[in-house]
């Protein structure tokens, strides 16, 4: 199944989650923002967080990077 297909198919049924989709399945030109997130990531896993699973700090991770653009498309 090709996503994006899917989600032009159906962006008019999912409008707002549509917004998030177009976000996250967009290529990257550069590798500055994957950087960033491994800065993010250190930054989440602390000394104090050593036993967060990869799969949980994964989610804080996606969470802290969308939160503004979830936010902004929830309010609308």
């Amino acid at each position: 199944m090709d996503l994006l297909v899917w989600w032009s198919q159906n962006c008019t049924v999912y409008p707002k989650i549509a917004v998030l989709a177009r976000r996250l399945l967009a290529c990257q030109a550069t590798n500055a923002s994957s950087e960033r997130a491994f800065s993010r990531s250190g930054a989440i896993a602390t000394k104090t967080r050593n036993r967060l699973t990869p799969k949980t700090l994964n989610m804080l991770t996606f969470l802290r990077d969308n939160f503004d653009l979830t936010k902004k498309v929830m309010a609308q």
